[in-house]
């Protein structure tokens, strides 16, 4: 079968269609699955919120790993002192974020809240003093 189709505003061939209809059966299963992981993760917001702090605590690990190793691979380079300061400042929060979960949550919270609110008054500035 040599079949055309238009996805997406891109006309696809027949062995593409042909790849994109044998994972179709995977595609719905991973759909069902996702939505099942989101409605566990609704219905229990608590321990869903614990893993998030605690996995992005275990990223900032990470990143801050990676800094300070970038930091003494390029010593000679003149922004050392920026990334050991990266660095740390990574440290201490992934620190922080795996020891106090639960604060860590409630801090990421008002720093999204805060976030809002800031880019909400500068909208309302800017809408004020900018002649359109």
């Amino acid at each position: 079968m040599n079949a055309a189709s238009s996805v997406g505003g891109h006309t696809m061939s027949g062995p593409e269609l042909e790849k994109l209809r044998a994972s179709r059966v995977f595609l719905m299963v991973m759909g069902v699955a996702l939505i099942a992981l989101g409605a566990v993760a609704m219905g229990s917001s608590f321990i869903a919120t614990l893993a998030t702090v605690l996995m992005f605590g275990l990223v900032l690990l990470l990143g801050a790993i990676f800094q300070v190793v970038t930091a003494f691979w390029a010593r000679q380079w003149r922004g050392f002192f920026l990334h050991m300061i990266a660095g740390v400042l990574y440290l201490i929060a992934s620190v922080f974020m795996l020891q106090n979960p639960l604060e860590a949550a409630l801090g990421l919270t008002i720093l999204v809240a805060v976030c809002l609110l800031v880019g909400g008054i500068v909208r309302i500035v800017m809408s004020v003093f900018e002649r359109f």
